[in-house]
């Protein structure tokens, strides 16, 4: 399952430069096309690595980061200025899952398991 998720992971990051490309350029159209897969492959991901003590946490903050990078991309591209206090939210949450992790998580694994 490890291998599997690599690659999926990998293909992820693909996707997910590509979105950060098509906003860079200003193309909202092929950045808004973009950002559905990402998200989805992700959430997917998170899914699938819910039995593993570490990897669950980083994928749960991944998606927040997602979220929060699709709400000040929409903000960016399409004037719905709206999206910001939820690309704050996520952005947060996200950081809020990873201090969870180190602070009440990690030290609670044996020393093989909490490598990250």
């Amino acid at each position: 399952m490890y291998a599997e998720l690599r690659k999926m992971e990998n293909r992820h990051i693909v996707l997910w430069l590509i979105k950060d490309v098509c906003w860079h350029l200003e193309w909202p159209g092929l950045a808004f096309a973009a950002y559905w897969p990402t998200l989805l492959l992700a959430t997917y991901i998170t899914y699938r690595s819910r039995q593993e003590p570490v990897e669950r946490w980083f994928n749960a903050a991944v998606c927040c980061w997602l979220l929060a990078n699709g709400a000040w991309m929409f903000s960016d591209l399409f004037g719905w200025k709206m999206l910001i206090l939820p690309a704050r939210v996520f952005f947060t949450a996200g950081l809020a899952i990873l201090a969870f992790y180190y602070l009440f998580i990690r030290p609670k694994l044996p020393a093989d398991i909490s490598r990250a």
